[in-house]
This record gives C-alpha cells, structure tokens and sequence, in this order.
C-alpha cells in the first residue's frame, strides 16, 4: 500500500511541474509572439511608407529641359524663358514622339500650350509649347 501511494505522489509531483513548465513556456510564447507582432508591424510600416515615397521634384530650368528632350532623342530648335513659362520650340518631330514627349513633360511641370502642325504631310511636326512648374 505505501509503494502505491508513492506512485500517485510521484505523479502528482511530475504532473505539477509538468503543468509548471507548459505554463511559464507558453507566457514565454506569448510575450515572444507579441514581440514578433510588433516588430512585423513596424516592417510592414516602413514597406508601406518606401513604396508610397515621391520622389523630389527636380526644379523646372532650361537645361533640365534640354536634358529630358535629349533623353528622349529629341533634338530642340530653341528653349527660351518668356513670363508664361518656358517656351520650346522643336522643328521635326515624328508623330510616335508626341504621346512620349507629352507624357515626360507631365513629370515636370504644367504645360499651358501645346501646339503641333505637320505643314509637309510627311508626319513630322513642328512643335511648339510652353511649360511652367507646378
């Protein structure tokens, strides 16, 4: 009879500490998993913030201008500062160019003119057109 009942203590013992250990483990777990939550917040934060990101807006001058028409393979005929804005003046320009010029110069600014005639009929244009920051 007392060999039985040092088994049941036995158990008893091994069950408390088991109960225990699978207690301070899991407060463990759960300050480790809020721990993780936090700092994957904080990531998904900084992801959120980089991809919303706008970059500086580059200063609208004449040799930017020149730079962004040269990039696109455009050569102008003659930039020049009026009171309206920036005036660009571009002897032959192939049709395919003008929804490309159009597009990059959205990027840089308000564009408050834009004219574009094809007195060949050959498909090149001369443009001209006035931009002014935003």
């Amino acid at each position: 009879m007392t060999r039985y009942l040092r088994k049941e203590v036995l158990y008893a013992i091994l069950t408390l500490v088991c109960g225990l250990y699978v207690y301070l483990l899991s407060a463990d777990y759960s300050a480790f998993r809020n721990a993780l939550n936090r700092e994957l917040s904080k990531h998904k934060e900084f992801l959120f913030m980089l991809e919303n990101l706008t970059p500086p807006l580059e200063e609208l001058t004449e040799k930017g201008l020149r730079r962004t028409l040269s990039a696109l393979g455009i050569e102008p005929k003659s930039i020049s500062q009026t009171p309206a804005g920036i005036e660009v003046v571009i002897s032959e320009l192939k049709a395919v160019h003008i929804p490309e010029l159009i597009l990059s110069l959205e990027d840089k600014g308000k564009v408050v003119s834009f004219r574009a005639e094809d007195n060949t009929g050959k498909g090149k244009f001369s443009v001209r057109f006035v931009i002014k920051p935003y």
